[in-house]
């Protein structure tokens, strides 16, 4: 082992000052609905597809950095890390127990037939709760099916249902320790592509995400019942119009509808029809480009989408785009977070992002990307949080921001330091701001960092995670408070100690440090879990 991997590990996982990690998850597109970071959110797809089209052939290999997730603020804790493994033909097992009263059971399986892939996996986590009479839980099933034929086509049908139960923390002075919430979850997509006789390329998608939340605090004897049914279905059709274009049609849509039993229900219905070109302008530069028409509630857009991508010699990568949305368009991501939201009537907003990134990938394979992005978004939802005091609870209340700007610099990097050690980082500043009013949005960061590092020699794997925010502004509700850095570590060792036997040890906030993630409410700090996983 040289010495990046020591320099490496030293500055990676020291408990960084919030200076140097002032900012949240994720970098860039900055979004005002964070995801909620328990991000074990339940899909219908555990094993998430791709579509691509494969038989579009680059001069050059694509060297821009993995995409971030559109939605880059968390207000909500991360889970563990996830054990990175090859997928291949087996069946595991392995369970695990720690500190806090935390267990976790888990068993999954991937098996092949005569062209068809199955995998299936069963999860059971739980732990005690914190400042709370209701302990963590979560049980989820899923399954999935994939066959293809010849290369021509592909198609996945994949299926999950889950159960979460999980307190809701009030602030020091209020702890609500009756407080929780339970949700049932079931989901199910199918997914295709096909390349038809002529050439042309078609992909289409239905997926059906259904939720059941229940909210109670027995010491007042509070109970809701809330029910989302969210479905959506798309295709798209490619085909090339000449050596160098290729024509692409796209038509997606979705029906969202959440009701509150005996109180008041919010649906919306969203389509988006594409018309785009993907042009060769040179060898080395390629244009996407078109419009699309969207409508979301009682608004529409005819935008434009344009993506240029231009590499001068071999290393450098240039890429341009401008793209609009109408944006608040999940009703889960907006009402069901991994905490209470008080109904508010929702309306869509109009989003519209610039951005310029230039990117550079050494002869070692290192790349370093750098983007200038300004995303603009009239009505972006901005939550606030209230103290409840019917409920006994805190809740999280949404306003509209009406003219949202999120703008600054994406800094982002994959470093291979050794043939061992893997280095990945990626840190945002922005100022996310109304416009209209010069506030501060509540809950954005203005610096975001995250860090990940990996590290595998024989049978030790390692890794490391670590993610900060800070200069954050909370509303409670209408007051400006300092909602205070954020940072967390999280690290996993594995060691195999033969072929189909291996132990781990997971830690959750490695440093103790993850205090208030939202304003005044305090975490549960550090949880260690140690285990065995045997493979088949």
């Amino acid at each position: 082992m040289r010495w990046p991997f020591f320099l490496a590990i030293a500055l990676a996982t020291a408990p960084l000052p919030a200076l140097a990690a002032k900012n949240a998850y994720d970098m860039g597109q900055v979004q005002v609905v964070g995801k909620d970071a328990q991000s074990g959110e339940f899909s219908g797809d555990p094993a998430e597809i791709q579509l691509e089209m494969g038989e579009r052939s680059m001069p050059l290999p694509e060297i821009l950095p993995e995409v971030p997730s559109r939605e880059t603020r968390t207000l909500e804790e991360k889970p563990f890390v996830t054990d990175q493994r090859p997928r291949k033909d087996e069946v595991s097992v392995f369970f695990g127990a720690g500190s806090r009263g935390a267990t976790e059971f888990r068993g999954q399986a991937r098996g092949s037939y005569q062209g068809y892939v199955g995998e299936a996996s069963v999860v059971r986590e739980a732990r005690d709760g914190y400042r709370s009479t209701i302990d963590d839980r979560r049980t989820l099933l899923a399954g999935k099916i994939s066959t293809s034929g010849e290369g021509s086509y592909q198609l996945t049908v994949s299926g999950a249902l889950g159960a979460e139960e999980f307190a809701q923390r009030g602030p020091r002075t209020s702890p609500s320790p009756f407080a929780g919430i339970e949700d049932e979850t079931k989901a199910f997509a199918v997914k295709g592509n096909s390349t038809l006789s002529d050439g042309a390329f078609f992909t289409g998608y239905v997926q059906v995400d259904a939720v059941n939340r229940t909210t109670t605090n027995r010491v007042v004897g509070f109970a809701e019942d809330a029910d989302l049914l969210s479905t959506s279905a798309g295709a798209e059709y490619r085909r090339s119009l000449n050596q160098t274009v290729t024509g692409r049609l796209g038509l997606d849509l979705q029906r969202d509808s959440f009701e509150i039993s005996g109180g008041p229900s919010q649906r919306f219905t969203k389509r988006t029809a594409s018309a785009l070109a993907d042009i060769e302008l040179a060898k080395t530069t390629f244009l996407t480009a078109g419009v699309r028409d969207i409508t979301m509630m009682e608004d529409s857009r005819f935008s434009p989408l344009v993506r240029l991508d231009h590499r001068w010699g071999k290393p450098w990568q240039l890429v341009l785009s401008y793209e609009e949305d109408l944006g608040n368009d999940s009703l889960r991501q907006v009402y069901l977070p991994r905490r209470y939201v008080a109904f508010t009537p929702l309306r869509a907003s109009h989003e519209r992002r610039t951005a310029g990134q230039l990117n550079y990938r050494a002869a070692n394979g290192n790349v370093l990307g750098a983007e200038l992005f300004n995303v603009r978004e009239d009505d972006a939802i901005e939550y606030l949080d209230r103290w409840d005091a019917g409920r006994s609870l805190l809740t999280s209340t949404f306003r509209f921001a009406a003219r949202a700007r999120r703008a600054g610099v994406r800094l982002s990097g994959t470093f291979k330091l050794d043939e061992n050690f893997q280095l990945t980082a990626a840190a945002t500043f922005q100022n996310p701001k109304d416009d209209r009013t010069g506030a501060r949005l509540s809950y954005e960061a203005k610096r975001l960092l995250d860090v990940g590092l990996t590290y595998n020699e024989g049978p030790l794997h390692v890794d490391f995670t670590r993610h900060a925010a800070a200069d954050r502004i909370a509303y409670i509700p209408a007051v400006a408070v300092d909602a205070g850095d954020y940072s967390r570590a999280d690290l996993v060792f594995r060691y195999d100690f033969k072929k189909h036997l291996k132990a781990y040890i997971k830690i959750r906030d490695l440093y103790d440090e993850a205090k208030s993630l939202r304003y005044d409410v305090p975490e549960e700090g550090r949880v260690t879990l140690a285990g065995l996983e045997a493979n088949f």
